[in-house]
């Protein structure tokens, strides 16, 4: 198999997973980590884009850190 079409078989089932997720009414922290989980996946079949892909993760990691320090979740959601 093609890593392009192990990317597009990544994706496929992140994306099933994802909508199988919502329709069972799982948890935003579920979801949010099928997100991640999939996008983990798909930056290791490229080793092109492996490492910028770490970066990036980080920068949002870091981000998040930040913004759960200093903000609180919104209450109308939660």
């Amino acid at each position: 198999m093609s890593r392009q079409a192990e990317t597009r078989l990544v994706a496929d089932l992140a994306e099933q997973f994802i909508d199988q997720g919502f329709t069972a009414g799982a948890s935003p922290e579920r979801l949010l980590q099928a997100l991640i989980t999939a996008y983990v996946a798909v930056a290791e079949t490229h080793a092109c884009c492996t490492a910028a892909a770490a970066g990036t993760a980080q920068r949002c990691a870091d981000r998040l850190t930040q913004a759960a320090a200093h903000q609180p979740a919104a209450s109308n959601l939660h």
